[in-house]
């Protein structure tokens, strides 16, 4: 289904693609199962397949990645990985390779070009690389430190809260924390 100017304009095999949008899959030959709602969406994707894209250029340059939703303006623009979601303006803007990431918010994880399996949540929120791999960044401006470890608030933050006093564990007997780092008064 193509409904705007030049949208699935060189399609030849591919099937069951809908394009909403001038431009939208323009260069689709053999891709299928794609949605691209807005203008420029999914505009290179020529073989890629089941990818989500709304907003302007958001997979824009797409060709073979699969399984990827993107949803705000240029949300992964370069995209060619597989299994991404990014939601918000420029989200996940400079992916190309990576895959299985997931980021949340405007500018979140714009930085990431080739890194998996990240988590950014928040307005800004980032990979500590272009190549970072199993990062958890959450808030806004947050920043990775590093593979394989989890970062929550940015450089503002001054406290972690429980939801109640005394409700909360920290670790338990079978999930105890390795090493504890304080730089101040522990009670």
């Amino acid at each position: 289904t193509a409904l705007g100017f030049n949208t699935l304009t060189t399609n030849t095999t591919g099937s069951s693609n809908t394009a909403v949008g001038s431009s939208g899959l323009y260069y689709n030959t053999t891709g299928t199962n794609n949605v691209a709602s807005g203008t420029y969406v999914l505009r290179l994707n020529t073989t890629g397949s089941y990818n989500t894209a709304s907003g302007v250029r958001s997979l824009d340059a797409n060709t073979t990645g699969n399984y990827n939703t993107a949803i705000g303006h240029k949300s992964l623009y370069v995209n060619n990985g597989d299994s991404n979601v990014g939601i918000g303006l420029d989200a996940m803007l400079s992916n190309t390779t990576g895959s299985k990431n997931t980021a949340l918010g405007t500018g979140a994880g714009k930085v990431v070009t080739t890194g998996s399996y990240n988590l950014v949540l928040g307005s800004d929120a980032e990979g500590s690389s272009s190549s970072a791999e199993n990062q958890i960044a959450i808030g806004y401006n947050a920043t990775g430190h590093g593979d394989n470890i989890a970062v929550i608030g940015n450089t503002d933050m001054t406290a972690w809260h429980p939801a109640d006093d005394g409700g909360v564990d920290l670790g338990s007997s079978s999930y105890e924390f390795k090493d504890l780092y304080v730089d101040g008064t522990s009670f």
